[in-house]
C-alpha cells in the first residue's frame, strides 16, 4: 500500500522472537504484523486510514480481528493438521518428525488460543440458552442438516460436542422439529 520494501523467507528466516511476520529497520527487528504496521505507521508517517470515519474504522477493526485471531486458526489447523495436510505438498517434503511436532505445536497453541476448545456448558455461556445461541444454532444447524455433502456438513459431523450441541438444542426448543420442518420437498411445513 505505500512505500518500498524487501520481502525475505520468513518460514525459514524468523525473528529473534521466533515470529514468523516481523520486519527489521536500520537494525531494528519488530516482531508481529500489528507491531510491525503500527511501527512502519509511526516511523514513516503513513496513515493508509486517514479517509475513513471512526464508524467505518470500527468495523474495519472489527473484521480485521475476527481474521486475525479466529480465521487465521482455522487456516493453520487445516492447513498443518487436518486433510490440508495430506495435500501440501510443500510440507510432505519435511521429514515425518518435523510434520509431527509442527502438528503438534499447531494443536497446542490452537487450543492455548480458544480455538478447538470447548467447555462442558449446555450452552455456550452457560446452563441457559443466550442470544449467542440464536445465532450460532441457526448457522451451526445448516451445517449439519442441510449441507447437501459440502465438506462443512463432514467437517461439522468429525466433531461431537458440535453434533451434540446441536441435537440439544434441537431437542430442548423443537420437540416438533419434524413438523417444522419442510424436509426440502413441498415447501410446506407439516405443522
Amino acid at each position: 500500500m505505500s512505500n518500498d520494501y524487501n520481502v525475505h523467507d520468513s518460514f525459514k528466516n524468523r525473528s529473534s522472537k521466533g515470529k514468523m511476520t516481523w520486519i527489521e529497520y536500520n537494525g531494528e527487528e519488530i516482531a508481529d504484523s500489528e507491531l510491525c504496521i503500527d511501527y512502519i505507521k509511526d516511523k514513516f508517517q503513513v496513515d493508509v486510514n486517514s479517509d475513513y470515519t471512526p464508524e467505518q474504522l470500527a468495523s474495519g477493526f472489527m473484521v480485521q480481528k475476527m481474521v486475525e485471531d479466529h480465521l487465521y486458526w482455522t487456516l493453520i489447523l487445516y492447513r498443518y493438521v487436518y486433510e490440508g495436510a495430506l495435500r501440501l505438498s510443500a510440507y510432505r517434503s519435511f521429514s515425518f518428525l518435523f510434520r509431527y511436532m509442527a502438528k503438534w505445536k499447531v494443536l497446542k497453541d490452537s487450543k492455548a488460543h480458544g480455538i478447538g476448545r470447548h467447555s462442558t456448558k449446555k450452552f455456550l455461556l452457560g446452563e441457559q440458552p443466550s442470544q449467542v445461541d440464536c445465532s450460532v444454532f441457526g448457522m451451526l444447524s445448516q451445517f449439519y442438516w442441510h449441507g447437501f455433502g459440502d465438506p462443512t456438513e463432514e467437517t461439522i459431523k468429525k466433531f461431537p460436542n458440535l453434533c451434540q450441541y446441536c441435537e440439544r438444542t434441537k431437542t430442548e426448543f423443537w420437540p416438533d422439529w419434524d413438523k417444522c420442518i419442510t424436509h426440502g420437498e413441498s415447501g410446506q411445513t407439516v405443522k
